[in-house]
């Protein structure tokens, strides 16, 4: 029988227990060993809630541990570096949420340390796993699309739309120098690069705070310096050229997240708001809506 995959989490917040339900449900190889938040109680009800037997204040304790093989890193922005450099000179492979760190330097390191000590370094972009994207990324490969002349989309949500919202994301202290492109951006950047096999190799942006003050209900009022919205112009290695548009002030939108890829032969469209569809379009035929299904799909998904 082979021995299961000793896993410890580094966080016990949304994304923490997302992640380690998920384990849970779909994984039989992996074991779940310790939770480590410097918020005792919230690591204590998510490790009684799920049956984790061990819970500690100090994420030290499950570096250290030689019985831990993967670390999950689901801290704030600005822990993702610290905690993942450390895991991986323990030996440690790791998961983390991303940004992988807030800064290209930092994530230049730890991609560097990951290669040399033979470490799994990951990053949960976790939108490349819908069906209709995983499909999306066969019909390019395969070239249905021919070569790719264009890209667009947007995310957008209404988080953020009120002078009185606020949370830890508008707090460079911990979320870095970026809001809405680090925390929404990140994603869709990486759907496109993914999917196209091509990266990005040139950028414009234009970047602006509409609410540089915000006034949440009994807190002291603070400055915000991050962006809110943030509009940019992309350019792939194979020459395509896109744009993208990102903010937490669109009233009404939740996850609106749009990706349009049009080619020399057809155009690719996803949205959301409509995960299980995917629009083909093409110039000499009918326009097609793929649903999500096994027997349509491509084998490869």
């Amino acid at each position: 029988m082979t021995e299961k995959i000793q896993v410890a989490f580094v966080g016990a917040g949304m994304m923490a227990a997302i992640q380690l339900r998920q384990l849970l449900r779909l994984y039989r190889d992996v074991e779940i060993v310790a939770i480590a938040d410097t918020n005792l109680q919230a690591a204590e009800a998510l490790a009684e809630e799920t049956g984790i037997p061990s819970v500690t204040e100090d994420y030290r304790d499950l570096i250290t541990d030689s019985g831990v093989d993967v670390i999950h890193n689901c801290t704030p922005n600005h822990l993702h570096h610290p905690i993942t450099l450390e895991a991986l000179q323990a030996g440690k492979h790791v998961f983390s949420e991303k940004p992988l760190a807030t800064d290209f330097e930092d994530g230049q390191e730890l991609w560097e340390v990951a290669s040399e000590l033979n470490r799994e370094l990951g990053v949960d972009f976790c939108y490349r796993y819908y069906p209709m994207l995983q499909e999306a990324a066969a019909r390019v490969q395969r070239r249905d699309l021919g070569d790719i002349l264009m890209f667009t989309g947007h995310w957008l949500e209404d988080s953020l739309l009120y002078p009185t919202d606020y949370c830890w994301r508008l707090n460079s202290a911990y979320t870095g120098p970026s809001n809405a492109l680090a925390d929404l951006g990140s994603h869709w950047f990486d759907l496109v690069q993914w999917i196209t096999g091509e990266r990005i190799v040139e950028v414009i942006a234009d970047l602006h705070t509409v609410l540089d003050r915000r006034h949440p209900t009994g807190q002291p009022e603070p400055v915000v310096d991050l962006v809110d919205i943030g509009s940019i112009m992309l350019k792939l290695e194979g020459g395509g050229r896109g744009t993208f548009l990102a903010s937490k002030m669109a009233a009404g939108r939740k996850c609106a997240i749009d990706l349009q890829i049009y080619g020399s032969e057809q155009g690719l469209t996803w949205q959301h708001d409509n995960a299980p569809k995917l629009w083909i379009g093409q110039r000499d035929l009918p326009n097609q809506v793929l649903e999500e299904s096994p027997l349509l799909q491509d084998p490869s998904t």
